[in-house]
């Protein structure tokens, strides 16, 4: 459940697909907001802007 076949954890994929349910499950199991895609980016950057994704995240 840590990770993808891409190498991407479940958090970063649920937030880009703007998930607020999964998103908020993750982190109520400790998922960690802070790890970085393989492409550098962070979590908070895959969610839509302004969406509440962004906000669970921030």
């Amino acid at each position: 459940m840590n990770s993808s076949v891409f190498g991407d954890s479940t958090l970063p994929v649920a937030a880009h697909l703007s998930s607020p349910e999964l998103v908020s499950v993750l982190l109520d199991h400790e998922a960690n907001r802070y790890l970085r895609t393989l492409e550098g980016k962070q979590v908070e950057d895959l969610a839509p802007p302004n969406s509440m994704v962004q906000r669970l995240l921030t």
